[in-house]
């Protein structure tokens, strides 16, 4: 039997700047007064992994599988399932980290009661505990995350568009369902889709930075950089919309094993989007809370103030732009890398699903549910045989 499901509400925790290539990669307080006497966190508040160490009489440890900003994740051993291999996540003994990782059980338990049959994309969750200070999450290990199958199969020259437009719509199924229950995901990205041994089925993980679609407010950190979308950019408020564009972002880089988006910042992010879709519109400024940091208007016309530096004296300097037409398409973009391996008939659908997933305004963005109706999506007609 699994550790029973808990409901804990709790608020997440607002994402920092500070990552060096943009993909979020990169003295504690106790609770209870409960000490570290055994010195079995790091002075960060990670868990030391211990191989053989067994966990409340049940989870024996085998070893690290990696750690991120929120937590530390091991392979384990359940002895109480005939020596199950699991991976169990242990989120950093920190009261601000242990207050996410509730929400974050409360947001997986959800998920998974909304699809017993594990048939959404999701990773289930298997159960959770408490141990030594450290709030832990038990789940199904997976062989590896799409990161890891671009750099290992694709690197550089990205995977098959077959290969791409399934992972697409077994994404945009997981998408679905979190909308259904009323889940924002807010750190899409290769890093958080893990992928079966047999390279067949994805499913969405890491859910420490979701939230429930009624309680998203504005910041401007949400979302790893090179997946932000331009609402987080400009200070509107987020939603479903957000979660579709990082992975329109991911579907671009798995076919081109490159980076859409490369912005060191949220000012150079904006300019990114704009050379692919010019200006946002003017309803959209206005309601943006961070206008005034990249744009001004002059003479009814608006101008983008890109935040650069100068070649000679290397002094950061603000260069005014007026966007009317882009200056780059997806769909070059995408022949650019692979100009004869695929039919140009599903490379053309593919840039056009993509056009549709990076209009700037989420308003206007296509919806999860438009994006698994595209053509892209709809499996080819089989020739009878003669």
């Amino acid at each position: 039997a699994t550790t029973p499901a808990v409901a804990y509400g709790a608020a997440a925790v607002a994402k920092q700047e500070g990552d060096e290539d943009g993909t979020g990669e990169g003295g504690v307080n106790r609770r209870m007064g409960v000490t570290n006497a055994d010195n079995w966190d790091d002075a960060e508040g990670y868990f030391r992994t211990r191989p053989g160490e067994v966990l409340v009489n049940r989870y024996r440890v085998n070893r690290d599988i990696g750690q991120g900003v929120y937590s530390t994740v091991i392979s384990a051993s359940d002895e109480q399932q005939a020596n199950m291999e699991v991976a169990i996540k242990l989120v950093r003994s920190n009261e601000t980290m242990y207050k996410a990782g509730k929400k974050e059980i409360e947001i997986l338990t959800k998920l998974g009661n909304e699809d017993p049959e594990g048939k959404k994309h999701i990773c289930k969750l298997l159960g959770h505990f408490e141990y030594k200070n450290h709030l832990c999450m038990v789940f199904v290990p997976a062989e590896m995350n799409l990161r890891k199958l671009l750099k290992t199969y694709g690197s550089t020259v990205g995977i098959s568009l077959t290969s791409v437009r399934e992972y697409a719509r077994q994404m945009l199924t997981g998408l679905h369902h979190m909308i259904k229950c009323k889940v924002v995901h807010g750190d899409i990205k290769l890093d958080n889709i893990l992928i079966t041994k047999d390279l067949k089925k994805v499913s969405i993980c890491d859910f420490g930075t979701a939230d429930w679609s009624h309680e998203c407010t504005i910041t401007p950190y949400m979302v790893s950089r090179y997946y932000r979308p331009p609402e987080i950019c400009l200070g509107l408020r987020y939603g479903y919309a957000m979660d579709l564009w990082s992975v329109g972002v991911c579907l671009f880089e798995l076919y081109t094993g490159k980076f859409m988006f490369t912005g060191r910042s949220n000012n150079e992010m904006l300019k990114q989007f704009m050379d692919y879709k010019g200006a946002p519109s003017k309803r959209m400024l206005r309601q943006a809370q961070f206008r005034d940091q990249h744009f001004e208007e002059v003479q009814s016309n608006v101008v983008f103030k890109y935040l650069t530096k100068d070649v000679v004296t290397k002094e950061e300097i603000i260069q005014k732009i007026k966007y009317t037409e882009p200056s780059k398409s997806i769909l070059d973009q995408l022949r650019k890398v692979k100009s004869n391996d695929d039919q140009i008939k599903k490379v053309k659908e593919f840039s056009d699903l993509l056009d549709k997933i990076f209009i700037l305004d989420p308003e206007r963005r296509i919806t999860v549910t438009e994006c698994l109706k595209h053509p892209f999506l709809q499996q080819e007609a089989v020739a009878p045989r003669q």
